[in-house]
């Protein structure tokens, strides 16, 4: 089921080679096969990643269109940092299908976007980078004052949130006051938030324990030595459940998890979210040549649960170079 859950918001801005080109005024969602896609605040949109090719099929797609073009445009230019333009294509036609057009339309559509479209995807997926101060560039800041120097990095723990959005979690550990957070929170639009220098101390992992795959060395309390990721995701907390059923987007499965307890409903993890994960999870390895990625459930099983069952861990760690799921803590 694909669906537009926002209404299209923009202001008029100008025209460009003969394109008009509208300003978003408010971020913009399309439910989709590939989740939730959320167009932000102030892109500009101008119909030009549908050539003119395809106009003949249905007409000029900007003035008959206009959300299509516009979740469109924002697969092919610089802002996508998760798809691919296949996907993006892909996207277009299952919007155009589900508008009611017949499917010799849909179908000649797709094609002339496919071959006729190359020359304005302009997606770049640089690698993200570290600076020396130990932020990451590009990422939205909002920093929690506090923690201890942390020479040396050696963990990457994930978590979930068990809550709402990232940024309701944020304004929690910021009311609460006692050193709670973590480094990165990554909403599920994937939108990446920082709250502290991975040179500093997080309050993420509490009592907790692992060891080193390559020496055999037991390290404990890792706040001291690991960088911590929170996933906003609701996982098996009823309260948060009960938030995001009513979401767009909202996935679910049916689990037990790893550590024990009794099969229940946790929330499913969209696409731009796990993939901002794998993005950051990368630049942080490389940087710090970190040597594991763990959950929170694998570093302290007794007391937590987090990313749960929904979360794909085993790949997440193949594309930072690590082998198979952690391994049971002897």
């Amino acid at each position: 089921m694909i669906f537009f859950p926002s209404e299209l918001q923009f202001a008029n801005a100008g025209y460009t080679g003969g394109r008009r080109r509208i300003r978003l005024t408010e971020p913009f969602l399309a439910v989709t096969s590939l989740g939730t896609l959320t167009v932000p605040r102030g892109f500009i949109s101008d119909g030009a990643s549908i050539p003119k090719a395809a106009w003949s099929v249905v007409g000029h797609p900007f003035a008959r269109f206009l959300e299509e073009c516009v979740i469109h445009d924002w697969f092919y230019s610089s802002h996508n940092r998760f798809f691919t333009r296949l996907q993006g294509d892909n996207i277009l036609r299952e919007l155009m299908w589900n508008r009611g057009l017949p499917l010799w339309k849909v179908a000649s559509f797709w094609l002339a976007v496919r071959l006729g479209g190359g020359r304005s995807f302009n997606q770049t997926t640089p690698p993200m980078n570290v600076t020396p101060e130990h932020w990451l560039e590009g990422v939205k800041r909002q920093p929690l004052e506090g923690g201890a120097p942390m020479g040396t990095r050696r963990f990457l723990v994930i978590h979930h949130t068990a809550g709402a959005t990232g940024q309701s979690s944020i304004e929690y550990w910021e009311k609460l006051g006692n050193g709670v957070c973590a480094h990165l929170v990554i909403e599920r639009d994937g939108t990446i938030i920082q709250c502290r220098p991975f040179d500093h101390t997080c309050g993420h992992a509490g009592p907790s324990q692992w060891r080193d795959r390559h020496t055999g060395r037991l390290y404990t309390g890792l706040n001291s030595c690991s960088i911590g990721i929170e996933l906003a995701n609701a996982g098996n907390a009823i309260g948060a459940l009960s938030w995001a059923r009513n979401q767009p987007g909202f996935g679910r499965i049916h689990a037990t998890h790893k550590n024990g307890g009794r099969e229940c409903e946790w929330e499913t993890y969209p696409l731009a979210q796990l993939t901002a994960c794998e993005l950051v999870s990368q630049a942080l390895v490389k940087r710090y040549n970190l040597d594991d990625i763990i959950g929170h459930e694998d570093c302290a099983p007794t007391r937590k649960v987090d990313p749960g069952p929904a979360f794909p861990m085993e790949a997440l760690r193949q594309a930072c170079g690590f082998r198979g799921l952690p391994p049971k803590l002897a």
